[in-house]
């Protein structure tokens, strides 16, 4: 799982978007809508600003799930996630035909003045791979 989008340009009274690509445990974009019912239960997506970013191991953020890892969490900020909504816009890539499956686009909107550190998770897991940019950089670059 990745995310891209303005992750370098974050500014306060401006709205900036990133969309978090959801990988399964293999490797492969998702491919399928979230489903509630799942035994593994419905992919969980987090998008926080955070001031400070902590450094509790990775056992003490599965048990406790602290935000921005134990750091410090912007709370004056709106954001909006919403499932299957590309960077055009639509629910559907208008190059495929298909829809944006596994694709969350996130909206947010902070309203103080700092340094910010965009930090997202997938199912409690804070993601590894940030690529500042409005296009998928896609499976060669992510990996």
């Amino acid at each position: 799982t990745y995310i891209y989008g303005a992750m370098l340009s974050v500014a306060a009274g401006k709205t900036s978007l990133a969309y978090v690509q959801t990988r399964d445990k293999y490797g492969n974009n998702i491919r399928v809508h979230p489903d509630d019912t799942d035994a593994d239960g419905p992919d969980a997506v987090v998008f926080e600003l955070c001031t400070e970013v902590g450094d509790v191991s990775d056992e003490v953020q599965l048990a406790l799930d602290p935000s921005c890892r134990g750091g410090e969490k912007e709370l004056s900020v709106s954001i909006e996630i919403l499932y299957s909504v590309g960077p055009d816009g639509n629910s559907e890539n208008a190059a495929t035909g298909e829809p944006y499956y596994g694709l969350y686009s996130v909206v947010f909107f902070p309203f103080l003045s700092r340094q910010y550190m965009p930090r997202a998770k997938h199912n409690a897991v804070y993601l590894k791979c940030y690529f500042d940019g409005n296009a998928d950089p896609g499976a060669d670059q992510v990996s």
